[in-house]
């Protein structure tokens, strides 16, 4: 018994010690999570983060609104474990089919999001905005800004609507 206790201190002081680095640093929101799983989803992290740069409380919590919408998707779409039958409860909840019942608790995720962007003084995010982007140019390596013009709340919903419809659920 005595052995197990000790085993299990050493594990967590283990634990500590190797995450402290982790702990110090913080999480990063400028990553994008697993979840953003294509092209898409990934351009669209990068566009919240390039437009929020300068705010990143904000930016994590924008994040903490859309993560859970962008999380859905990816285990529909992927069809991971427990896709079908999160589908069918979804379905119930709202009384509808699958899709239409996606598309309903995607929907109040977008508008809890869109409700922030106005708590938090960023309603830009929900209009055309223009944002300087830098990339390094894999030719040159060099960096390169372009301005790009978007519209991040409106692009969001665009995306989450456009894989829900072509998705074979």
């Amino acid at each position: 018994m005595i052995n197990l206790i000790i085993s299990i201190l050493f594990a967590i002081i283990t634990y500590i010690i190797l995450d402290i680095p982790k702990l110090k640093e913080g999480a990063n929101y400028t990553k994008a999570e697993k979840c953003f799983y294509d092209f898409e989803l990934v351009e669209l992290h990068d566009t919240f983060v390039a437009a929020l740069k300068d705010k990143p409380d904000v930016l994590r919590a924008m994040k903490g609104k859309i993560l859970p919408s962008v999380c859905i998707l990816d285990l529909v779409m992927n069809k991971k474990n427990g896709w079908d039958k999160y589908l069918d409860s979804q379905a119930n909840k709202y009384g509808t089919d699958r899709k239409g019942g996606l598309i309903k608790y995607l929907m109040e995720n977008y508008n809890k999001a869109l409700s922030y962007t106005k708590e938090a003084g960023v309603e830009y995010l929900t209009q055309p905005y223009t944002f300087n982007v830098e990339t390094i140019d894999p030719k040159t390596n060099e960096k390169v800004i372009t301005s790009k013009t978007i519209d991040a709340m409106k692009d969001f919903l665009k995306i989450i609507l456009k894989k829900v419809m072509a998705a074979d659920i």
